[in-house]
Order: C-alpha cells, then sequence, then structure tokens
C-alpha cells in the first residue's frame, strides 16, 4: 500500500478507546492526512516527475509538458491546486489521466488514492466514453471527438417501475465494443438510461434503508426499532407512535448515529448536522464533505440525481450499522467477537464492488473512521462515540 497508507493501518490499530488521550490522538490522525496537492505530488514522482518536490513552478511545467505532448489543452490555474489546497474536478482529473497516458488499472488508481473517489461512472455518457478511450489505448481528442457524437441527454430520476439499465450491464458492455460505431450505437438506443445514475449502488441503499427502518408488521427485518426495543430504553424516541409503528427517517438516521434522545435535541429544529461537522477538528474536511445527511438519504430515496461521492459515503454508513447492528441483536451485545472486524470490512468492500465502487482505503479520512471503529471491542459503539465528541465539542 505504500509508506503513507501503511502508517494509517497503524493508527487505526495503534490508538485505542481505552487510552486515555483517544479523542487527542484521534484529532492528530484526522489532521494527518494528506490534502489533493500532497497526493498528486506523490502521484509525479511515480510518474516522472524529478525536481524538486517543494518547487511548485517546476512541478506545474511538468504537468503543462505532458499535457503539451498529448495535446490536449492545460487546465488554467494549475499553480492554484497547490495554494489552495483543494481537489479538481472530475473532467480535469480525467484529461489528466490522457495526458499522463495511464492505462485503465492506472486511471482507477489515480481516482482511488488521490481523488479519493470512485472512477467512471459509467452512467454518464462523457465518463463511458473515457472508460472507451483509456481501456482502448485512445487519446483523449478522440474521446472528445466520440462525446460530441453521442447524444444529448439530461438528468433525471431513476424511474423504480420501469426497466433501468444497471451500471455493471453497462460497464460489461464496454468491454465488447470492437469499434466507435458500436459504442455510438449503444448510446443512441439506450440514450433515454443515462439521464441517471448509481442504479445498482441506490437499489442497494433502498434494500439496506427498509430493512433498517421499514414499515412491515413483522419485527423481522426492522434493525433500527429491534435495537430500540431490546438494546437500549427507547421511551425518548420522541415520534414513534406507542403501536410501533415506524419511526421517522430522521430518527432513525440519529439514531444511527448514535444522536438519539433529548440531550441531542438542538439539532431536530433544522433537522441537519452539518453545524457540528464544520470544522470539527475529529473529522478531516474531505470526510465531512458530502458526509451522510437526511437530504442525501431523501434524495437516494427518492432515485434523484446526486454526486457519487454521497453515493458512496451512504453506503459505507448504511452497510457498517447493518453489519453490526444484526451481531448486537443476535448477541445481545454490542461487543465483538474475533474475526468479525475481517467480516465486516469483507461485507463493506464486496458489497462497494458489487455495484461498481472502490473499497475501502486507508488514505481517505471519511473510510478510515470506519476501519478504525471495525477494530475496536465495541465497533458500533466507538462510531457512536466520536459523532457525539464532535456534537459535544460543538456546543462548547
Amino acid at each position: 500500500m505504500g509508506k503513507y497508507t501503511d502508517s494509517l493501518e497503524e493508527k487505526s490499530y495503534v490508538i485505542s478507546t481505552d487510552d486515555d488521550d483517544y479523542i487527542n490522538e484521534l484529532e492528530r490522525a484526522a489532521a494527518g492526512f494528506r490534502c489533493f496537492d500532497e497526493a498528486l505530488d506523490a502521484f509525479l514522482l511515480e510518474y516522472g516527475y524529478s525536481g524538486e518536490i517543494a518547487d511548485v513552478d517546476g512541478k506545474t511545467d511538468y504537468i503543462k509538458q505532458r499535457y503539451k505532448a498529448e495535446q490536449i489543452d492545460i487546465p488554467r490555474n494549475i499553480k492554484k491546486w497547490y495554494s489552495e489546497h483543494k481537489s479538481i474536478e472530475r473532467e480535469t482529473a480525467f484529461s489528466l489521466c490522457f495526458a499522463f497516458r495511464l492505462n485503465l488499472e492506472e486511471t482507477e488508481d489515480f481516482f482511488r488514492r488521490v481523488m479519493l473517489q470512485r472512477c467512471f461512472d459509467c452512467h454518464s455518457m462523457e465518463e463511458l466514453i473515457y472508460c472507451y478511450c483509456i481501456r482502448r489505448g485512445y487519446s483523449y481528442r478522440r474521446a472528445q471527438e466520440l462525446i460530441q457524437k453521442a447524444p444529448r441527454v439530461k438528468a433525471d430520476k431513476i424511474s423504480f417501475g420501469g426497466d433501468s439499465l444497471y451500471t455493471f450491464v453497462i460497464e460489461d458492455e464496454v468491454k465488447r465494443f470492437e469499434n466507435d460505431s458500436e459504442l455510438l450505437d449503444f448510446l443512441d438506443r439506450n440514450k433515454e438510461q443515462f439521464g441517471y445514475n448509481n442504479v445498482s449502488a441506490v437499489m442497494l441503499i433502498r434494500k439496506l434503508w427498509n430493512e433498517i427502518s421499514g414499515d412491515e408488521t413483522s419485527d423481522e427485518g426492522r434493525l433500527a426499532r429491534r435495537e430500540r426495543k431490546s438494546l437500549y430504553d427507547a421511551a425518548d424516541m420522541e415520534d414513534e407512535a406507542a403501536d410501533g409503528t415506524k419511526a421517522s427517517l430522521w430518527s432513525v438516521y440519529k439514531q444511527i448515529l448514535g444522536l438519539y434522545g433529548d440531550e441531542f435535541s438542538q439539532i431536530d429544529a433544522a433537522r441537519t448536522i452539518k453545524p457540528m461537522l464544520r470544522d470539527s477538528r475529529l473529522l478531516n474536511p474531505l470526510a465531512e464533505k458530502a458526509f451522510p445527511d437526511r437530504d442525501g438519504l431523501n434524495k437516494i430515496l427518492n432515485g434523484e440525481h446526486i454526486s457519487d461521492e454521497r453515493v458512496r459515503k451512504m453506503m459505507i454508513l448504511l452497510l457498517f450499522y447493518e453489519y453490526w447492528i444484526k451481531l448486537a441483536l443476535k448477541r445481545q451485545t454490542y461487543k465483538a467477537e474475533y474475526g468479525d472486524s475481517e467480516r465486516c470490512l469483507a461485507h463493506i468492500n464486496g458489497h462497494m464492488a458489487d455495484v461498481g465502487y472502490p473499497a475501502l482505503y486507508y488514505g481517505n479520512p471519511y473510510d478510515w473512521i470506519f476501519l478504525f471503529a471495525s477494530k475496536d471491542d465495541y465497533p458500533l459503539v466507538t462510531f457512536r462515540e466520536i459523532m457525539r465528541e464532535m456534537f459535544y465539542a460543538h456546543g462548547k
């Protein structure tokens, strides 16, 4: 994995909730993740840059040379990549991959390690064409020519009642295209299927949410209600009726995060946790960005078009909760047993791969929270303690 990710993995083992200073240790860990420009530096060194790593002019000149060599328009304000410490847009990232002549595997690795994002969204015509061209070793110019020939579509909601073209089906089709004509013919025949994205991932999230908070008459599958009923006193779940009807999305969302009860009622007015996440020393800014929220969950459940990052982070949260709460309900304790952590990570990574998303990565500060918590004796409790510490710090 490299020294950087090795050190982050080691921290996930070394920091213990039994340590008196563990909150401060977590704050130091959150501050230790590299920014986009630092990740880009590691990439440049790996792909031929031999100058001083502190020389911004030298690095930007090297990037420009690679663009010129591939006859790609040079992005504006490359120096701001370093001065503002912000990630670049996906379109710019793909052009960079073409400029460095990355193959398919290298492009996927660039998005995972540098962009901290999913690579190709093949429900986007543009990114499907990039996938096709990079797979075949074609130029960025050729990709742009194909994009101009592709039909135009506008973003739309997923139609859950009709036939949907799943992302994995599109990805399989890309591997079979023999020439540009086959690609363009496929896009034209299926253009109505490219107005939405993340079908497989959205279906997984809807399935998980129904399992967690569904309104079936039986308790089986209603994981959140079963937790409230058997693992703690739920008297302060303000909007769950005495007859056991389904709690609101907001209440179940708070419960997953461990922010249920009167103690945390101040977040109820706006029904958002964004203020407490903002500037939290326990949460790296890259983890705070697109952190799962009520609005995002509502949009996903309704099939609305939202970013891959919001979808991915929501999947991780729900898969983590689903895994650990099933064990807790079965054993009537939140305590993990030997081998549970490895099985949890395999569970999450397996589902992520099934819907075309990258596995948990120690270099991603959002992923690291779940990798760390999974190693504790009480993983769900530990995750919730981190969320509560953010709440308490915000209230000071």
